[in-house]
């Protein structure tokens, strides 16, 4: 039997799905070309374990907009607000890698399970 943070995190995925086909918004992303040479000096595995940590945090950032809105942008209608970050951890191949989670809050004050934040708590262990 699943537990509930299980079908918590599995509605946020579908939640996150059913936005990214809605409109299939396209994600860009600037990285800054002296880290990325530092990175490949350290290896490929650097290189792409700085992209993937940085394109983790883009959809994170992404989900809460989508959610939330524009930050410092009134909206009336609005069901849920940010809510801070939380320390976690993700395993990026094959190491845990530590990352800031942002937190989203309803407005009847209940935690918000983000699809993008599949990666464990600090808090959670």
């Amino acid at each position: 039997m699943k537990k509930p943070y299980q079908i918590e995190a599995q509605r946020a995925v579908k939640q996150l799905e059913a936005m990214a086909a809605d409109g299939n918004p396209a994600v860009q992303m600037v990285l800054p070309m002296a880290e990325m040479v530092g990175w490949l000096r350290k290896g490929v595995g650097e290189l792409i374990r700085q992209a993937g940590l940085q394109l983790m945090d883009l959809l994170m950032q992404e989900e809460v907009r989508g959610l939330v809105g524009e930050r410092s942008q009134r909206e009336p209608e609005r069901t849920a607000s940010r809510w801070g970050t939380e320390r976690g951890y993700c395993v990026v191949m094959g190491q845990k890698v530590p990352v800031q989670r942002p937190r989203v809050r309803s407005t009847d004050d209940k935690e918000v399970r983000l699809a993008a934040t599949k990666c464990s708590t600090a808090a959670s262990r």
